[in-house]
Formats: structure tokens, C-alpha cells, sequence
């Protein structure tokens, strides 16, 4: 997932703000309270429902609205997607992908099918106290994941996946095998 655009509409101290993300790396530098911050937290509030100021499942997303608006609202643009977006206003939010129909769950669950992870791992990725938050297994899984980890198997190369697939199907049919 490469993130190439972000946009920002009265989301914590920004009244209006786009930036262009598609470049190998991007530094946010700049004297405290700026909003460097506000930043990481738009692009993990629009993928995920939650950030600084809010509780895990999004709750106080009234906190990101700017004294003087009405709404906070953030998108990204996903290299090969599209833009991804979400708002909060009157107490209640609103999340859309473009190019995706359906319920705004409907929408996140088919982004992140569509994107091939989890928002939990997703969150891990933007913020590290959630990494570290992290069972051992999950950790474990994301790290191998964003390495992409491939395994010579004989004449073939598999993936953790289907590592981990072939060592259940052992083990169970090695369970099998037991009862008889």
C-alpha cells in the first residue's frame, strides 16, 4: 500500500491543507504544535477509525473537529485505489472509498480485504505503541509480512502462510493419526 496524496478539511489545526505523499520518504519538520503529529494521526484516523484523541473503536472524534467548524474530514489517496476517506460531524461519521458501494462498514471491510492486511496491523504500521501493544504472534506476523518473507521448499518457494498452513495440516493429521 503506498499512500500518494493527503488532504485535510478542518481536521486539529489545519483549516485546509494537501500534501503530495509520492515521494521515497517524506519528513515533517517544524517547531512544536504545528501539527507534524496531526499528520500521522489524519492518515491513521482515515484508515483505521481511530488516533490520538480518540479510543480504539474511534469514539472522540469530536476532539479532532478545529474550534469554529462544524466537521473534520481527511482522505488518502492509495497508489492503484483511489482515495479513501473519512469524516466526522453532528456526533456521527462517515467513511468512503472511492470506487467501492455498500454501508461505510461494508467499504472498510472490503478495503482492507482489498488491500490484503488488517486494520490492527495497519495501526501497528503507522504507530508504534500499537506495534508494541501487539500479542507475540501478531508482532510476529506483521514483521514477517511487511518483509515479505519467502521460503525455498525443495524446488519451490512459499510464503509464512503457507508455511504455517502445511505445519497445521502436519499436526493434525499427525493428531489423527494418534487417535487411530
Amino acid at each position: 500500500m503506498r499512500l500518494t496524496h493527503l488532504t485535510l478539511t478542518a481536521f486539529r489545526s489545519f483549516q485546509k491543507c494537501s500534501l503530495g505523499l509520492d515521494a521515497p520518504r517524506i519528513v515533517c519538520a517544524g517547531v512544536n504544535g504545528v501539527g507534524k503529529t496531526s499528520v500521522a494521526d489524519a492518515i491513521r484516523w482515515v484508515l483505521t477509525g481511530a488516533c490520538r484523541g480518540t479510543d480504539a473503536k474511534g469514539a472522540g472524534a469530536g476532539h479532532l473537529i478545529p474550534e469554529g467548524a462544524a466537521s473534520a474530514e481527511a482522505s488518502v489517496t492509495i497508489q492503484g485505489l483511489g482515495a479513501v476517506a473519512r469524516k466526522y460531524a453532528d456526533g456521527a461519521g462517515g467513511f468512503r472509498v472511492e470506487g467501492f458501494t455498500g454501508t461505510a462498514q461494508a467499504q472498510f471491510q472490503a478495503l482492507y480485504e482489498h488491500l490484503g492486511t488488517t486494520p490492527a496491523f495497519v495501526a501497528a504500521a503507522l504507530d508504534s505503541s500499537v506495534f508494541l501493544d501487539l500479542t507475540h504472534v501478531e508482532a510476529k506476523a506483521l514483521i514477517l509480512s511487511l518483509l515479505d518473507v519467502q521460503i525455498p521448499v525443495g524446488s519451490e518457494t512459499i510464503t509464512l502462510d503457507e508455511l504455517e498452513r502445511r505445519y497445521q495440516r502436519a499436526f493434525e493429521d499427525r493428531r489423527v493419526a494418534k487417535k487411530v
